[in-house]
């Protein structure tokens, strides 16, 4: 539901320039999370306690998580150094399936081409638009997946492909050192050059005197 909400056909293009679109739940949510946790990545067991009291206009909170959710948000820590990046697309598909009427299902990338309808149109030369006496045949070749132990988040798709607009490496303690050893030699370095700018300037001041003496 999320992903049809949200995908290009259900924009309304009122100029080549922008269309009006709905609004996005999940963006919502996201804020909320990225408030509370303050960094680009956080612990399993903190983003579940968030969740659990983070409700939506769908879910109500506070909720119990299911095994399932719990499961996948550790596989995704475990695949990324024991941290869940909140900007991962495996975050976003665990977000879909916390919030599977807010948060759409995260398609990895260049795996899907989002059309609005007169680009369908173009290419196809078929309507998106189903008349409502056709409603009834579309739906009954539609082919609904049984919930699987009446979980709803175990049914719904999962891909355990990772993909990351950039990578938050932690600094190990070498690297550390290594930085406050540079910014200690470059600041013996800069008290160097100012050392020797002042005695040369009192050289020439020590020389100048003798002769204003004199005068």
């Amino acid at each position: 539901i999320a992903n049809y909400i949200n995908s290009a056909m259900n924009c309304y293009e009122t100029s080549g320039i922008y269309s009006y679109c709905c609004v996005d739940q999940c963006e919502e949510l996201m804020a909320q999370l990225e408030r509370d946790v303050a960094a680009p990545e956080a612990s399993p067991e903190k983003l579940a306690e968030l969740v659990t009291a983070l409700p939506s206009s769908t879910v109500p909170a506070p909720r119990q998580l299911s095994a399932s959710l719990l499961r996948r948000l550790d596989e995704i820590a475990q695949l990324n150094g024991g941290l869940v990046p909140l900007h991962g697309r495996l975050f976003g598909q665990w977000l879909h399936h916390a919030y599977p009427r807010e948060c759409a299902y995260p398609h990895p990338a260049g795996s899907t081409k989002p059309q609005a309808p007169s680009e369908w149109f173009q290419e196809t030369g078929q309507s998106a638009v189903h008349l409502a006496t056709d409603l009834p045949k579309v739906i009954q070749d539609l082919q609904v997946k049984d919930l699987v132990d009446g979980d709803i988040q175990a049914t719904l798709p999962w891909l355990a492909q990772e993909e990351l607009v950039a990578r938050h490496s932690r600094s190990s303690l070498a690297h550390e050192l290594r930085v406050v050893i540079q910014a200690l030699v470059f600041a013996g370095m800069l008290f160097s050059f100012l050392l020797t700018i002042v005695r040369t300037a009192l050289l020439l001041w020590e020389d100048e005197m003798p002769s204003k003496a004199k005068i």
